[in-house]
């Protein structure tokens, strides 16, 4: 009985001794067949890869991490794209880069058309009509004379922020910045509690002084749906929306293009009543308007 109990201690701790043996052979084996060069088939000869396997395995994983690269790329370029402009800030005098901003709110802010039907009138503007300070409304109040004013006011008030940045910073960038905050005072008037103009006129004028291209470029877009739908709108909020696209062909930057691409969303953000008001009546002059539902008996 004991020597039977020996007998298979030793057997099976020889039987473990080859397995691990042969194991340790085959992994000695795979170790030489990554580092030698391998056997390919070309053509009548055949013919010895130079690369081992392990330099193969190797380019494998950086082909699979080239997506990531190229993905770090973008939020690299996005990330330095959102850099500039505070950069350009601090290379900047900073007080007259937010002086020119501040200045060019103000000027905005003085709402022609609201001051001279007050003036006139007595009456709030706002209460009239499409409740715009802007030229056309002023002008179902008082005329061509009061529309032609207005106008010349606020085409001034853009054309004099972007004057102002221009000589104050001498920085691009800075100057479309006061081309925004001239456009939002336009809009946006603090002292008349945010309601204001729709920023056509102003918006247009800071563009002329800060790149007459972008401008007449603009305004041949703008010509060119008006003589083909003889209306203003829409040509208009397609000229708009053609701004951020002239501004990056002409001047090859993206944050200038981007910042024009915020102007644009301002325009057509205060012209939203007036764009839904002509897609309701051109629908309901095609019959599309939804009729209502009659009651079944």
């Amino acid at each position: 009985m004991e020597s039977d109990i020996i007998s298979f201690v030793f057997s099976a701790f020889f039987a473990v001794k080859s397995k691990a043996c042969a194991e340790v052979r085959s992994s000695m084996a795979d170790y030489r067949d990554l580092a030698s060069p391998t056997f390919e088939r070309g053509g009548a000869h055949g013919r010895f890869s130079h690369a081992p396997k392990i330099q193969r395995l190797g380019e494998d994983f950086v082909s699979h991490c080239e997506p990531v690269r190229i993905k770090l790329r973008v939020d690299h370029q996005k990330a330095a794209a959102g850099m500039a402009l505070i950069e350009h800030l601090q290379s900047a005098n900073g007080l007259q880069a937010t002086g020119s901003v501040v200045v060019a709110y103000f000027l905005g802010c003085f709402a022609t058309g609201y001051y001279l039907v007050r003036a006139r009138t007595g009456r709030d503007i706002r209460e009239i009509g499409s409740g715009s300070t802007g030229a056309r409304n002023v002008g179902r109040v008082l005329g061509k004379p009061g529309f032609m004013l207005t106008v010349l006011a606020d085409f001034c008030k853009g054309a004099l922020a972007v004057w102002v940045a221009r000589e104050w910073t001498n920085d691009q960038r800075l100057v479309v910045l006061a081309m925004l905050a001239v456009v939002a005072g336009q809009i946006w008037p603090a002292q008349l509690r945010f309601r204001g103009g729709k920023g056509l006129a102003t918006s247009f004028a800071a563009l002329l002084l800060f790149d007459y291209r972008v401008a007449l470029t603009i305004l041949v877009v703008f010509l060119c749906g008006l003589a083909a739908t003889r209306k203003s709108l829409f040509p208009a909020m397609f000229a708009c929306g053609c701004l951020p696209f002239a501004d990056g062909w002409f001047h090859r930057d993206g944050l200038t293009a981007t910042l024009t691409a915020v102007l644009t969303a301002m325009i057509l953000f205060a012209h939203r009543r007036n764009i839904g008001e002509e897609i309701a009546g051109l629908l309901a002059r095609r019959g599309v308007a939804p009729k209502p539902e009659s009651t079944k008996l």
